[in-house]
């Protein structure tokens, strides 16, 4: 009946073995297996979903700073989250952050400028392009 658990399954004249098919076994532990990798990015999700909950606040905080290497570094880390769709969930829902990745990418350099605000500016907007799916944000958008 399960043709893999044989040390010899041509040895036996009754078993077919396709290889073009999955053996019994397999086929038969493909919806568990489908089930536990689930249940395994619902609870990625939710760890994502926590962390992004914790640094929303301090990220915000980051992107007022007088400092501009503090603050391309912070929108550097947005963009990054940016890309996960748990942290963007909870991005969307804090206009602040929004506000202060607008207010970054506006800000001009006094006299300097170069490649570094360069980078900032391109974390800033691409957090904010990344972040434009959500309606959340285009109303905030439309706001500033």
């Amino acid at each position: 009946m399960f043709p893999e658990t044989l040390t010899d399954p041509e040895g036996v004249p009754f078993v077919q073995v396709v290889p073009d098919r999955p053996a019994a076994v397999a086929a038969l532990a493909e919806p568990s297996q489908q089930l536990k990798d689930a249940v395994v990015d619902i609870i990625n999700y939710q760890i994502d979903v926590d962390f992004a909950q914790k640094f929303v606040p301090e990220i915000t905080r980051l992107l007022g700073d007088s400092d501009r290497d503090v603050v391309r570094n912070a929108c550097v880390l947005c963009q990054d989250l940016s890309c996960c769709e748990a942290a963007c969930q909870v991005m969307t829902r804090s206009p602040q952050l929004v506000t202060a990745l607008i207010r970054a990418a506006a800000a001009r350099e006094g006299g300097q400028g170069g490649r570094e605000e360069r980078k900032l500016k391109e974390a800033a907007t691409g957090t904010l392009f990344n972040l434009s799916g959500y309606e959340q944000v285009r109303k905030t958008c439309t706001i500033e």
